[in-house]
Formats: structure tokens, sequence, C-alpha cells
């Protein structure tokens, strides 16, 4: 004889076999986990590619820019290295008369550096394609060799040089200047380039002197400002440069960087 066990609410009846009990499930809809992401992907995209004002002018800069730098490249890169140098002295000359004789020698002086800039960028391009093999390499290679070979012939022989004679230094006296700020300059130079150069020797050899003028930009603000505070309020002495005049020996002003 069977015994018969009650069914109390905690038992469980084992399951009916056969195709019935698969007719009775029920499919709870569920989206595929990458929907979002993808949905999200196409609305950025969407948003970013409809049509704005601000976003139909930055595109109409760039490729204005991009077609002056391919029809005249120098020109453009001296002339943008110039509007920088324009751009840091006003914003340093913010709060007081805007001196355009100032203004005017940042202006030359840029027109002159980025010019230089600009061929070297060039030279130092071609010479890591030639002598090494990978990005990484070729990047701190020309980092070296503008640290090491370039910045020392620009700054002896151009930056501090010619902004002396534009800011009235004698030419007698220049050696002066550039010997008494020379190492601190390099120095200076180093410290501020060195993580720039990272970026900017990363970038396309065409756009390496537009990026470094965004640095050039922030630092020609303070750089101005410097050399205005000397070449305004100190005469020309036998003391240490500033970045434009001698000042005197109890008033040596920091060594500067020297701007592209």
């Amino acid at each position: 004889q069977r015994s018969r066990r009650p069914h109390s609410t905690g038992s469980r009846r084992p399951p009916a076999a056969g195709p019935a009990l698969s007719g009775r499930r029920r499919r709870t809809p569920c989206a595929p986990l990458s929907a979002a992401p993808y949905d999200a992907a196409e609305a950025l995209y969407a948003y970013i590619a409809s049509p704005s004002p601000v976003h139909d002018a930055l595109h109409a800069a760039g490729t204005a820019y991009a077609g002056l730098i391919d029809a005249h490249p120098l020109a453009t890169k001296s002339v943008t290295n110039a509007v920088v140098g324009v751009t840091g002295d006003a914003i340093a000359q913010r709060g007081q008369v805007y001196d355009r004789q100032r203004a005017a020698r940042y202006a030359l002086k840029g027109l002159g550096g980025g010019l230089l800039w600009a061929v070297y960028f060039d030279f130092a391009d071609a010479f890591a394609v030639e002598n090494v093999d990978g990005p990484a390499a070729r990047v701190a290679l020309q980092m070296a060799l503008e640290q090491f070979f370039w910045v020392p012939l620009y700054v002896a022989f151009y930056d501090l040089p010619f902004a002396s004679r534009l800011n009235g230094v004698p030419a007698r006296r220049v050696p002066n200047v550039v010997r008494d700020s020379y190492v601190s300059t390099l120095v200076a130079s180093a410290k501020l380039w060195t993580p720039a150069n990272l970026l900017v020797y990363s970038t396309p050899v065409e756009y390496r002197l537009l990026v470094s003028n965004i640095f050039d930009l922030a630092w020609n603000t303070v750089n101005s400002d410097i050399a205005a505070s000397c070449s305004e309020e100190c005469p020309v002495g036998d003391g240490p440069p500033g970045a434009s005049r001698m000042c005197p020996p109890d008033r040596p002003p920091e060594a500067l960087p020297t701007s592209r």
C-alpha cells in the first residue's frame, strides 16, 4: 500500500515532462546590452555633425588655414607667429594705455622667429625620419636636437640680440646681454618647452608651429609683462639683462625662456 504525503505549501511537485511545459514558458523581452552605447554614440555623432554657427565658423577657419598652409607655408606660419606675439603682448598691456611701438616690436620679432622656427621644424622632421624608426624615437630625437643644438643657436644669435636691439640696447652692449643671460635663458626654456614639446613633436610637421603658438600665447602674456617692467622702468645699464633691456645690478630680472 502506497503512503500518500499531503502537499504542503513548502512542497514542490516535479515538473511534468513533454512538450506541454515548453509551450507554457514565458520569455521576458530584453534589449541587448550593446544597444545603449550604440544609440549614445549615434546621438553624439549626430549632435557633432548637426549644423551650428560655431561649428560652421570653426570648420571654415580650419579649412581656410589649411589652405593657406598648403599654398604659402612659410608666410602663413610667420604671420601667425607674429599675431600670437602681438596678442600676448596686448593681454599683458591690459589696464594701461596701449603701447603700439612695443606691440610693433613684438610683431617684428615674431615674423622673424616664425620664419626661423618653420624652417627648423621642417629640417628636424626630415632629419628624424631619415635617421630613426618609430614615432616615439623620432619625437625624442627632435626634442634633443632642439634643446641641445637649435635653441642654443637661436638664443645666442637671434632671440637675445634682436630683442635687445629692438628695444634700444646699443650694439656694443649686445654681447653683454648674451653673455649674462645665455645660460639662465637656456635653463628656463628647457623647463618651459620640454613638457610642451611632447605634444608639439607628436603633431604633423605643418602644424607644429601652430601648436607651439598656443603655448606661446600664454608665455608671451607673462614674458611681455616682465619685459615691460624692465624696459619701461629701468635705464640701460651694465647689469644683468632683462628680456628687452639691461637693468641695473640691484634690479636683476628673472631669467626668461625664449619664445617662438
